[in-house]
């Protein structure tokens, strides 16, 4: 079993029951890919962010990933943003205000109006998508041919019918802040990925051409521990089967990379790990303790467990202690040891 594997193997156990973990057909080495495809990128946006209903709060499931991704990335020399919608972007300003490594741009998007046919992008989904790609463009490539990654971490997609649902599959819709970030995977994913760009109607309008031309290649990728979000539409059907609820919160939201785990946050350790092994450079890895402040940070801000809705330091119903710190060490050993040569 190639190191990859085995820190595949590690992230996708599923101490909460979700489901997802076992029904997917993901390799070490597809992880591998998503991890060249960032970084070989020269800018990265992710997009997270969970608000819960019932405690109005974001959860911590999300920025914990993100952030650890974020000191991988600025390490190796690339700029980030991260892209939220208005409910959760106070807790990730303060985030990314706090957390060393250097300076992450917070970005939101307008509220857009739900579709009534959720397939495809309607001419504001479409407008809004390629505005914000312009955006980027001007603030953070400078020149055309730059390559743009797009990694949705614990960020909700769309479902058949359009709303975005959570783990029990209660519409949260509003919450979420509407369709706007969801659009812009999808236009991504249409425009340089799909050949038969079936989420535009099967067509590039001239706007989408020029567009296209600015940047060197844009890439989408999705992490998620439910299959409610953004990139798991790859395992619609899959999801509909076999997760808890899946027929109502699957979302139809697809990207060219996805990794499914037992909780979204270890998606982001893991693709941090693997850049480490890749560019030979332990200071890429997670540690417990960067992990462990964080957390306490975030819950003193107001955070909250996902699951249980408590304002404490745990993770979907686990506590930081008993479980994500002790898979952050195993992962950190199987790292190190491929790292540092062991004398016999």
């Amino acid at each position: 079993m190639s190191v990859y594997d085995r820190l595949l193997k590690v992230v996708q156990k599923d101490p909460g029951n979700r489901g997802i973990t076992g029904t997917f057909d993901i390799s070490g080495e597809d992880v591998v890919r998503f991890a060249r495809a960032i970084m070989s990128s020269d800018h990265v946006v992710i997009a997270t962010g969970f608000f819960i209903t019932g405690a109005n709060a974001p959860e911590t499931d999300g920025p914990l990933g993100s952030l650890a991704l974020c000191d991988a990335l600025q390490r190796l020399g690339k700029s980030v943003t991260i892209l939220t919608d208005a409910n959760d972007a106070p807790l990730l300003t303060k985030c990314c205000a706090s957390y060393p490594g250097g300076v992450v741009t917070v970005d939101t998007l307008p509220v857009l109006p739900h579709s009534a046919n959720p397939a495809l992008l309607t001419t504001l989904e479409r407008q809004t998508a390629r505005n914000y790609l312009l955006q980027l463009y001007e603030r953070k490539c400078g020149s055309s041919g730059k390559r743009l990654f797009l990694l949705g971490l614990e960020r909700l997609g769309r479902t058949a019918v359009g709303n975005h649902c959570n783990m029990r599959g209660v519409e949260i819709s509003e919450l979420s802040g509407g369709p706007a970030i969801d659009a812009v995977f999808r236009y991504a994913h249409a425009a340089w990925e799909d050949a038969d760009h079936e989420a535009l109607g099967g067509r590039l309008d001239a706007d989408d051409e020029t567009t296209k031309r600015l940047f060197g290649e844009v890439a989408t990728g999705g992490i998620g521990d439910g299959g409610n979000e953004l990139g798991m539409g790859r395992y619609h059907d899959i999801i509909v089967g076999h997760v808890p609820n899946g027929a109502l919160l699957a979302t139809t939201t697809r990207t060219a990379h996805v990794i499914a785990c037992g909780v979204s946050n270890w998606g982001g350790y893991l693709l941090a790990d693997v850049m480490a092994l890749l560019a030979r450079d332990a200071a890429l890895a997670v540690r417990p303790q960067a992990q462990r402040d964080l957390l306490a940070k975030i819950v003193g801000w107001g955070a909250v467990d996902g699951v249980t809705k408590q304002n404490a330091p745990s993770i979907d119903g686990m506590p930081f202690e008993t479980v994500h710190q002790q898979l952050i060490q195993e992962m950190e050993g199987i790292v190190t040891s491929e790292l540092i040569p062991q004398n016999n």
